[in-house]
């Protein structure tokens, strides 16, 4: 009898899907001593669970542009926060604020910058908070 039931839990385990091992929590990856506004223009959105992902070109100067891919809550949060879709769209011009990537943790060469967003501001100036799990 034991042996079946171990049996069948090494076999349930075999079918748990490998993302579910894969969240982290926010001050693993993002320093949360620190805190980034930035303001740039949506380049890409993905939409997608666990979390939303967003790209964003931001100027420095007349010259100069950043890169960031910035974190979202998942989409159910992200929408009880206020936010759709339709107002997150490639083009949309905004401001983040969350907390910086740590460098050694985004070791990938694109985008420049990483951030998690704990607030986000759209230019007719509606603003919508988050909870970020620290």
């Amino acid at each position: 009898w034991i042996t079946r039931v171990i049996g069948l839990t090494s076999l349930g385990l075999l079918f748990v899907p490998s993302s579910t091992s894969g969240h982290h929590a926010t001050a693993a990856e993002y320093d949360i001593s620190k805190t980034v506004m930035v303001k740039g223009t949506i380049a890409r959105v993905d939409w997608s669970n666990p979390h939303i992902h967003i790209y964003i070109d931001a100027k420095v100067d007349a010259r100069h542009e950043e890169h960031w891919a910035v974190e979202f809550p998942a989409p159910g949060a992200t929408i009880v926060a206020g936010l759709s879709r339709q107002l997150l769209t490639p083009g949309t011009v905004l401001t983040f604020e969350g907390y910086p990537g740590k460098p050694d943790f985004h070791p990938e060469a694109a985008p420049d910058h990483f951030a998690c967003a704990k607030a986000v501001t759209l230019s007719d100036g509606s603003h919508y908070g988050f909870v970020v799990g620290i």
